[in-house]
């Protein structure tokens, strides 16, 4: 009976050691990945533009906004309210944009993710890939800019005579 033990114990154990080893084979095949992959996502940069087409954006990977163009023509065909919200839904499409670029960008390294047990899951207290992962990409703010903020007066005394909203040709 002790023999059979033995042998359970070793077939177990056995097995144990291959599936640490196909892990570690996949986390050493993830990690040069992952090198990779934080080169391409540095690259993303995606745009949206406003409905009225005054304001284009620009977004990294992580949804950030890294450029705002506003036409010439933005402050003669809206109010600062409106134009304010075409800021808003041009940050909005950029940000989705370059997440769904970043997102296919991943993909390849997730699905392999996804399919096996993370490091975490044998060895507590070891770093978990999927962390690690998950944190090569921002994530942007769930909140959008509200427009009941009051700004702060603007001092225009030092300003002399100039109206940059009045076409003074």
């Amino acid at each position: 009976m002790a023999g059979q033990d033995a042998e359970q114990l070793k077939a177990a154990n056995d097995a144990l050691g291959e599936r640490v080893e196909s892990m570690l084979s996949a986390f050493e095949q993830q990690t040069q990945q992952l090198a990779g992959l934080r080169d391409s996502l540095e690259s993303i940069k995606a745009e949206g533009w406003s409905a009225d087409k005054l304001v284009r954006v620009t977004a990294n990977a992580g949804g950030i906004p890294i450029d705002v163009w506003i036409a010439p023509e933005a402050f003669k065909r809206s109010t600062p309210d409106r134009l304010s919200q075409s800021v808003a839904e041009a940050s909005q499409h950029a940000a989705r944009a370059a997440q769904d670029e970043a997102a296919a960008a991943v993909a390849p390294i997730t699905d392999v993710a996804d399919s096996m047990p993370d490091i975490t899951d044998l060895t507590p207290g070891a770093p978990s890939v999927r962390g690690i992962f998950d944190s090569f990409i921002p994530k942007p703010a769930d909140r959008v800019p509200s427009n009941d903020v009051t700004p702060e007066p603007v001092d225009t005394e030092d300003m002399g005579s100039v109206n940059w909203l009045k076409d003074e040709r």
